[in-house]
């Protein structure tokens, strides 16, 4: 189902959460809304769901007007970041929950609710679990029923409150990796808040970036990665280096001050520094390396200029061994691709 927002606003009191916010979600889509505490991210989708109320501005699902629709009627699944399992419940009623409470004219049969539930735990690698009860579950075999409690009904739409923020790093990457692929196998529209830029870009078709209750971008994870809209995407997207430049009358930007040049503030990305031992040209700026860190593909450089400024640089293991690169080392780095923002 398509999702249309025009112009929502929400206040709590003096504070705007959302300002004017219109946005399309396509349908089978897998969107992220990303953004910081505070964004409006988690109260847009409140009021996709029905729990919480636009103050001005229209939702649409599937090209219906839901505004005065209860959540109920809205058919969409919403998993919460704490699970918010029974805990008195086995797994099996847990995801049965959502059927068995249906009105008795629309409730499925006994046979049908037990094959549905089945099938899911199945889906979801919860074959076996089906008399455990939440407690004798691990945080990620948690949040994977309360998936499946979402998908009993049969949403029409599944939104996610930051389904991974409770779990630690090795299991959101599995789980991260999980919810792409269940995408793919059900390919309903899919609609998750989160904070984590790296959790946005490995599983969205598309992001959504807010910030101050409005949207500062829309688009896929390259898009929003590579060509930014602006300096707060820039920056809340990954690490960056600010650097002094200046640019002339031609729109060439330097590192070193010429005439009729006008100083401008440069951006660049720590796998976009160059790292050299001996500088071939003078674009190049001295610093002295005070930190490695060996984990990853690429070897991550903390260099200190002699004005105290602090830069990152990726470099890859092989440049290391070749330039023999050790802590309290002094080398030259300039950016081979920089931003600029106005």
């Amino acid at each position: 189902m398509s999702i249309v927002l025009k112009n929502i606003s929400k206040k709590f009191g003096s504070f705007v959460a959302l300002n004017n916010v219109s946005l399309k979600i396509q349908e089978g889509e897998l969107m992220a809304l990303l953004g910081p505490s505070g964004s409006g991210k988690t109260t847009l989708l409140r009021i996709i769901a029905g729990l919480d109320f636009p103050d001005s501005g229209t939702v649409a699902i599937h090209g219906k007007e839901v505004n005065r629709s209860n959540v109920s009627e809205r058919n969409v699944g919403f998993v919460f970041q704490h699970y918010a399992l029974f805990k008195h419940m086995t797994v099996f009623e847990n995801v049965a929950f959502g059927l068995r409470v249906r009105p008795k004219a629309t409730r499925p049969p006994e046979q049908a609710i037990r094959q549905r539930v089945m099938e899911l735990l199945s889906l979801l690698h919860l074959a076996g679990f089906e008399s455990r009860y939440p407690l004798q579950l691990s945080g990620g075999q948690r949040q994977r029923v309360a998936l499946a409690r979402s998908l009993a009904v049969e949403p029409t739409v599944l939104l996610l409150d930051e389904p991974f923020g409770a779990l630690d790093a090795k299991v959101r990457r599995e789980l991260r990796r999980w919810l792409r692929r269940l995408h793919e196998e059900i390919h309903i529209t899919n609609i998750f808040v989160t904070h984590d830029q790296e959790e946005a870009m490995e599983v969205a078709d598309r992001i959504t970036v807010l910030n101050h209750g409005i949207i500062e971008q829309v688009g896929t994870p390259e898009e929003v990665y590579q060509t930014p809209a602006n300096a707060f995407v820039y920056d809340f997207l990954g690490n960056y280096n600010e650097l002094e430049g200046w640019r002339d009358d031609s729109g060439i930007v330097q590192l070193v001050e010429s005439p009729q040049s006008m100083r401008v503030t440069l951006f660049a990305r720590p796998h976009d520094m160059i790292v050299v031992k001996t500088p071939d040209q003078q674009q190049y700026l001295r610093a002295t390396i005070i930190h490695i860190n060996p984990t990853g593909s690429l070897i991550k450089l903390e260099l200190e200029r002699d004005d105290g400024t602090i830069l990152q640089a990726d470099v890859s293991k092989e440049l290391m061994d070749t330039l023999q690169l050790q802590k309290s080392d002094q080398v030259f780095v300039r950016p081979k691709r920089t931003r600029v923002f106005e």
